[in-house]
């Protein structure tokens, strides 16, 4: 036992403090004030930390040449480093196209067009419609104590492709068809030529293109349009919209018009009533009513009243009732070529194409300016071409004279029948009649039928 007079030193702190970072990813030391050292001495505090990796070789040789002094002092010097671990990363399809509805595109001037929403996005057999990128493993790292930072394990892209599309081995995606996207998030991608649109086309839909077939289940409401390179069948009414099909169209209920409301088919075309409309069918136009509209097709067939405006085939209009008690202008017309409304654009567009191709070409020498210039041989061309045009429409409606007939369950006084450019006012209400051109005497003739 020790006597009250004895004293008993205090143990000499660490000179050597070693810390671990919370990752163990990096190690510190810190070096106080105290009795020389050196290697040894610094090795055997790392060992005891328990750091076996990374150590940085410069840093080592620093501070043992630094603990030979016994006044070096460091503050958290960094003498081991690991490794982080590097993640990879899943496969994945990168896509070329937008997903989901967009909010509009902007126009040239700056305004923004809320019609095209890209709700539908049409593609062509052959387009890129993106890539699938493969899984990246992921690389682990290590701590300073040599144990390893695991990574985690990565996946495969897992969509699914339908038969419109192919995957070739670079992973780009293609379309097999022509149709419209049909993509499920990452889960399935497809292209399909037929589509259905589970409400109306307006506003939170924005118009519906697409190459293929088209159901719309609801209304087509005014200045939005649907256009599909096939058959279109609309289950509500076309209220001041456009529809315009490359095959037949089947609208359930009315087609209103108003500012642009207009159904358009290369094929056949099928409504229940038309008010103030244009209906072009490239085949046979039938309906139920219309009332103020303007109709053309090969063939138009009209179950029930026909009031207004003006229908015109090229071989026959059939119609239960045409005109009114009223006088209401009502005109048909038959054996008159259809110009599809596609052909008169398309001629409209290479005539401006032409001749500004013509005006912006190289000048002229005087000598050819004089003879007219490449100007004037385009103006001439496309003046040959037009003749040639109304000339093969002539031989058409000569043609078509022959055959073409107007036949009414009643058509009522004021109604006008034209056959080939010849016209017939009625003057009085007549029934059940079919009105023909006369070969012989070039002249309209009413035929009382039943008799």
């Amino acid at each position: 036992m020790r006597s009250p007079t004895e004293t008993e030193a205090a143990p000499e702190a660490p000179r050597l403090l070693v810390r671990l970072a919370s990752d163990a990813l990096t190690a510190f030391v810190t070096v106080r004030k105290g009795t020389p050292a050196g290697e040894r001495t610094l090795q055997t505090a790392l060992d005891a930390a328990g750091i076996r990796s990374g150590i940085d070789e410069d840093a080592f040789a620093r501070l043992v040449s630094g603990l030979t002094d016994a006044a070096f002092t460091a503050s958290a010097e960094v003498i081991a480093r690991g490794t982080a671990a590097e993640e990879g990363e899943d496969g994945r399809f990168e896509p070329q196209f937008r997903n989901g509805i967009q909010a509009g595109h902007v126009r040239d001037d700056g305004t923004i067009d809320f019609h095209d929403r890209e709700l539908l996005k049409p593609v062509e057999r052959g387009d890129v419609l993106g890539r699938v990128l493969p899984a990246r493993a992921g690389i682990p790292g290590c701590r300073v104590d040599g144990t390893a930072v695991p990574v985690k394990a990565t996946r495969e892209a897992a969509i699914k492709f339908g038969p419109g599309v192919e995957r070739d081995e670079q992973g780009v995606v293609r379309a097999t068809r022509a149709g419209v996207i049909d993509a499920k998030g990452s889960e399935s991608l497809d292209v399909v030529d037929h589509h259905l649109h589970k409400g109306p086309v307006d506003i939170r839909s924005g118009n519906l293109h697409m190459q293929g077939s088209l159901v719309v289940q609801g209304d087509v409401q005014r200045s939005f349009s649907v256009q599909a390179s096939g058959d279109i069948e609309i289950r509500g009414h076309v209220d001041g919209g456009s529809v315009s099909a490359g095959g037949d169209v089947r609208v359930a209920y009315g087609v209103r018009g108003g500012d642009g409301g207009a159904v358009c088919a290369e094929g056949n075309v099928s409504i229940h009533h038309a008010e103030a409309a244009t209906v072009y069918a490239g085949r046979l136009l039938q309906m139920g009513e219309a009332v103020h509209s303007q109709l053309a097709a090969v063939r138009i067939e009209v179950s029930g009243k026909l009031r207004g405006g003006y229908a015109q085939a090229e071989t026959s209009i059939v119609a239960r009732e045409v005109g009114s008690p009223q006088g209401v202008d009502t005109e048909l017309r038959v054996a008159e070529p259809l110009d599809p409304p596609v052909e008169s654009a398309r001629r409209a567009l290479e005539r401006e194409k032409a001749l500004r191709a013509a005006k912006a070409g190289p000048r002229e020498d005087p000598g050819e300016r004089a003879k007219g210039g490449k100007l004037g041989r385009v103006q001439a061309a496309l003046a040959n071409a037009e003749t040639e045009r109304l000339a093969e429409r002539a031989r058409r409606r000569e043609a078509l004279s022959q055959v073409a007939f107007v036949q009414v369950g009643a058509a009522h006084a004021g109604v006008i029948v034209h056959i080939a450019g010849r016209k017939l006012v009625l003057e009085h209400d007549i029934r059940t009649s079919r009105f023909s051109l006369d070969l012989e005497t070039g002249e309209l003739r009413a035929v009382k039928l039943g008799q």
